[in-house]
């Protein structure tokens, strides 16, 4: 078989990269081990990121490597350069672990690190330097068609409660078109494929609500994708991907023995979101999660390391895996 002829076979990967705020080190790991496998069939060419998936995403689709992208995770200083808060908002900050706090969290906040809630903004902080950050690393790449592989980012419209998707035109058609022809089982879903800011989708998809402000784009208000879709396969799937990978990283931190009733809360909400995202994840060629990861905190980057390794073993464990579906596939079309 020529050459031509056997990339024309080559399976399609996708990988879809869950959200997960501080543990989204896994999806570093990930990469990692795809790229040490040493065979390019294997690499995505497809990303559909959600949340702190998104940021992984953006970067990965950019064309930077992945040491990097390591070195640019590394080397930021998180909660001052990208969130861009005091000292002492920080160190509040350092300890919240999931997406719901206490019940008077306005003046939890303001008794604690001393901001108030501005209902104009829908959130306590800008994560402006959130989008600058993007910005620098992926320039002069800022538009989805400047990008060497497709990327889409899902966000949630707060008001409408439907999944928005940020993505180019063309893939835009492409996920319409799928969803349009299984719409019996999509989610409502809005497409942006216009909006002139990779950086900004990325800041739309990350705006865990209340805690940071709404993203507005044109007549949406937007806030974090994690709440209609932690992981997005279907997605991932939707732009055309004939292998995906589904990559979890849970959702909020599991507590063991809570002490407080929020913590009880949490560990309810977790509960409830493991049957969405084992739906996502079913939809999954290749699944990967990280036994425990719920107990990991989402605020932790010092938890850098242990988190790539994390990602990089559960990838390593499915290779053959993948292997073997992407050597079927090219099977069944020089048999057709």
């Amino acid at each position: 078989m020529n050459k031509e002829m056997r990339k024309k076979s080559t399976p399609s990967i996708g990988i879809a990269f869950g959200g997960g705020a501080a543990r989204g080190f896994v999806h570093i790991g990930v990469l990692e081990a795809l790229s040490d496998a040493g065979d390019e069939r294997l690499m995505p060419q497809l990303i559909a990121g959600t949340s702190t998936g998104s940021i992984l995403g953006a970067l990965y689709a950019s064309g930077l490597s992945i040491e990097t992208i390591k070195t640019a995770t590394e080397k930021i200083e998180w909660s001052r350069e990208v969130i861009d808060v005091s000292q002492s908002i920080r160190d509040s900050l350092h300890n919240l672990t999931g997406l719901l706090l206490p019940g008077n969290l306005e003046n939890w906040l303001k008794d604690a690190i001393g901001i108030e809630f501005d209902q104009s903004r829908g959130g306590f902080l800008s994560s402006k330097g959130l989008e600058n950050w993007i910005n620098r690393l992926i320039h002069p790449k800022k538009s989805f068609d400047d990008l060497e592989k497709k990327l889409a980012i899902v966000a949630t419209e707060i008001e409408k409660k439907e999944r928005v998707v940020f993505t180019s035109p063309d893939m835009g058609k492409t996920i319409d078109h799928y969803i349009t022809a299984h719409s019996n089982r999509f989610m409502r879903s809005r497409i942006v494929d216009s909006c002139p800011s990779i950086a900004k989708a990325v800041r739309a998809s990350s705006a865990i609500p209340v805690i940071f402000e709404t993203i507005k784009e044109k007549d949406l208000r937007l806030v974090d994708g994690g709440i209609v879709d932690q992981v997005p396969v279907e997605i991932a799937r939707a732009m055309g991907a004939d292998i995906v990978i589904g990559v979890s990283l849970g959702f909020v931190q599991f507590f063991e023995k809570p002490k407080h009733p929020h913590q009880s809360l949490m560990n309810l909400l977790e509960l409830m979101s493991r049957e969405g995202i084992a739906r996502s994840l079913s939809m999954a060629d290749i699944a990967i999660e990280i036994p425990g990861i719920e107990k990991t905190s989402l605020m932790d980057m010092e938890q850098r390391g242990t988190l790539i390794a994390h990602g990089k073993a559960a990838m390593k464990a499915r290779l053959m895996d993948l292997i073997r579906r992407v050597e079927n596939s090219e099977r069944r079309d020089e048999q057709a």
